[in-house]
C-alpha cells in the first residue's frame, strides 16, 4: 500500500508541476506562524519535501490508503473565477 500511495503523491506531483512553482511565499509564513506558538515541530511531523516547498503531500499519517483530500487553491480560485 505504501507502494500506492507514493506512486499517487507522485502522478500528483507531476500532474500539478509543483517544483514550477517554488516555495509558496504564503503558506512558509503561515505555517511557522500557526504552529511555532504551539511548540509543535512541523519540521520533523511534516513530509521533507512539504517543508521545502509548502506544497505538495503534508502528512503521511496512514501506510494504508483509503481515501485523500486535496486542496489546490490556484484552481479553487480558478473555479470560482478569481
Amino acid at each position: 500500500m505504501l507502494e500506492e500511495l507514493k506512486e499517487l503523491v507522485s502522478k500528483l506531483d507531476i500532474e500539478f508541476d509543483i517544483k514550477s512553482f517554488g516555495k509558496d511565499p504564503s503558506f512558509s509564513r503561515f505555517i511557522p506562524i500557526a504552529y511555532d506558538p504551539l511548540r509543535f515541530d512541523w519540521n520533523s511531523a511534516f513530509e521533507k519535501e512539504f517543508v521545502g516547498l509548502f506544497n505538495g503531500l503534508m502528512l503521511k499519517v496512514l501506510q494504508k490508503l483509503k481515501e485523500f483530500f486535496w486542496l489546490f487553491f490556484q484552481l479553487i480560485m480558478y473555479w470560482r473565477g478569481f
